[in-house]
């Protein structure tokens, strides 16, 4: 198994029906970053006096202590990352996750979240179930988007054919979404919620079936649109570009590291 195993780490909370499932943020290996001389991962880059991966935390203050998150790491950086993981989680505020440990690199965000809903045997799987990266972050405590039906996108509009893209109806409910393709000015920030994590399950194993790679990855937004064409419906949520800050990329991070009225702008109450 590419799972090798799971840590399961904090101080263990008695899960409520009524309490939201799930958090995954998994934390991989950034070639980019690396290749462009970087000497520390992407998630441990101070940006405003913060580590990227405390300013990711950060981004739903309000949810910390009622969330379960999970984080999935590889082998090889465990004895490093681990640790920096918990140290982070205190700091935040996080009481109850845990950590899966990947033997190997996956095909792809969509993966790596199925092969970690599969290992821990703990989760309920009709809990709703969110899914985030550390390639972006929020303005400090803003509230997680509301499940109203099958799930919900977080977007925004943005420039560039590099994103998820989301087209909208009137009503606010998803039409269709694209990988890097513009088919609308809404872009996808990289915020995904599901109903539950077997919506998400089934949706992945469609994906898988059909082989529905985008540039050699199982992205997650995708997943969306299969389940669109299932008869199942999510909402979209906008947000300004005040509310959401891009840090995927050199030239991203470069320029948010640079960028005064970005720093106001997020520590402004």
């Amino acid at each position: 198994s590419r799972l090798r195993n799971a840590i399961r780490s904090a101080t263990p909370k008695i899960m409520s029906a009524v309490e939201p499932c799930c958090m995954v943020a998994p934390l991989m290996r950034q070639p980019r970053f690396s290749d462009c001389g970087y000497i520390h991962p992407k998630y441990a880059l101070k940006l405003w006096g913060e580590t990227l991966f405390t300013l990711v935390l950060r981004s739903f203050a309000h949810h910390n202590s009622e969330h379960r998150f999970i984080f999935v790491i590889l082998a090889d950086d465990e004895r490093v990352i681990t640790s920096f993981i918990r140290e982070t989680c205190i700091l935040c505020g996080i009481e109850w996750y845990s950590i899966c440990v990947l033997a190997e690199m996956t095909q792809g965000q969509a993966e790596t979240v199925t092969h970690a809903l599969k290992e821990l045997t703990d989760i309920d799987l009709s809990e709703s179930l969110y899914i985030f990266n550390i390639d972006t972050f929020y303005k400090p405590a803003l509230d997680l988007p509301v499940i109203e039906s099958d799930g919900v996108l977080d977007c925004f509009k943005g420039h560039g054919d590099h994103w998820s893209f989301v087209s909208i109806g009137n009503d606010g409910r998803v039409i269709t979404v694209a990988e890097k393709r513009r088919i609308s000015d809404h872009c996808s920030t990289g915020l995904y919620g599901f109903g539950s994590a077997e919506i998400f399950l089934k949706g992945a194993a469609l994906q898988k079936a059909n082989n529905a790679l985008v540039a050699g990855e199982f992205y997650v937004a995708p997943i969306f649109d299969l389940l669109i064409g299932l008869g199942y419906c999510f909402n979209a949520r906008l947000l300004t570009g005040n509310e959401v800050f891009f840090s995927g990329t050199p030239l991203e991070y470069e320029t948010l590291k640079k960028n005064k009225g970005a720093k106001r702008n997020y520590f402004a109450k």
